[in-house]
């Protein structure tokens, strides 16, 4: 079979890969055997990797990446919040990985800060002019119109003056750059956080799609997949409760599936004891009393709306003041969202990430 040589080597490890590679020529679909076959494999991949992965959601598409050598994964973090491919490419190939740095590589690097200025302008809906790192006015106003920080305002200035240099230290410019970017990236987010959609209706929320404060659930005691009642819609309700509290709160949907169609509750009323709005209000305190602790209930609104002759749940998020863990099954986790999803942390990357957006707890 051509090209079997090559699968082998790629996948050496890999038993699912060998069968499908000696098997494939006696089935009767070779294609749909071998897609099968290798989305299962990359899904195992994936979970054997997933600390090792960087993963990057931009519009229809999944984009993954190793971790390069030199780069921490809380910088990671920081520049998901741009949900930009190119920033995150551009920002490996000009900071991370080893560059001396020239006239022409000293422009790109430009070109990347004042494109992260220019959203961050976006974000806080002002305007800054181009040339802004270069031009000592235009650079200036950018500042005050961006609000940035006075240690900002002095690295930007110092990465100036040392990229202009005849001959420049590359590993400075790289560390000071570097600092540069991130701390943008937090900018960005606060920018972005203040100016969070705050809906009026159920169509407001419905125009939206998922993000880092809407998400939709088709359940939340009724397993469409299986048919029958399940713990599994339930616990996805509670970690959806839990990162969004953890991050800038926003609004979950229940009775919406992920294409925005009206399913409504009445699944769910089938299922729970007291089938109405009072008894969906009940069962959903008990899972938060289950899942992410009673004390945390307070941070929650409920209410009801009918749309299409269906009702469906809106559960408006609070922002928590101090952070939630999810528990079950004896295993605690955290989690945070970022982009349209709940992504868990490891203990370190949640403490690092506890510490800068709770602050000092008492």
């Amino acid at each position: 079979m051509p090209g079997k040589k090559r699968v082998l080597d790629f996948f050496e490890d890999s038993v699912h890969i060998k069968n499908y590679t000696f098997a494939c020529i006696n089935v009767d679909n070779p294609k749909i055997f071998v897609k099968t076959l290798f989305e299962k494999e990359f899904q195992r991949y994936l979970k054997r990797s997933s600390t090792q992965l960087m993963v990057l959601k931009e519009e229809n598409s999944v984009y993954y990446r190793r971790f390069p050598k030199g780069m921490e994964e809380n910088e990671y973090t920081h520049l998901q919040n741009f949900n930009s491919r190119e920033i995150l490419d551009k920002y490996i190939l000009l900071v991370i990985k080893p560059v001396d740095y020239n006239s022409i590589s000293v422009k790109s690097l430009d070109t990347l800060i004042e494109r992260i200025l220019c959203k961050i302008a976006d974000s806080k809906g002002v305007e800054i002019e181009s040339n802004c790192l270069r031009n000592r006015k235009n650079r200036k106003v950018a500042e005050t119109n961006l609000e940035l920080s006075k240690d900002l305002h002095r690295r930007l200035q110092f990465y100036v003056e040392e990229t202009q240099k005849e001959r420049i230290e590359s590993d400075l410019v790289r560390k000071i750059s570097r600092q540069i970017v991130v701390e943008l990236a937090d900018q960005y987010e606060r920018a972005r956080r203040r100016g969070l959609f705050v809906p009026t209706s159920v169509k407001e929320l419905l125009d939206k799609d998922e993000s880092s404060n809407i998400e939709f659930k088709s359940s939340m005691c009724w397993d469409y997949a299986a048919g029958k009642k399940s713990d599994i819609p339930e616990l996805a309700i509670a970690k959806a409760v839990s990162c969004l509290m953890n991050s800038e709160g926003g609004w979950i949907l229940v009775g919406i599936d992920d294409n925005k169609n009206v399913l409504g509750l009445e699944k769910d009323f089938q299922v729970i004891r007291k089938p109405n709005k009072d008894g969906f209000q009940l069962q959903f305190n008990g899972i938060i009393k289950k899942f992410v602790g009673v004390i945390n209930r307070q941070y929650l609104e409920m209410y009801f709306e009918d749309k299409d002759g269906k009702t469906i749940a809106i559960v408006k998020v609070l922002k928590s003041p101090h952070p939630v863990y999810l528990k079950n099954e004896g295993k605690t986790s955290f989690y945070i969202r970022l982009g349209n999803e709940c992504q868990p942390l490891d203990i370190d990357t949640a403490n690092e990430y506890v510490s800068k957006h709770f602050g000092n707890l008492k």
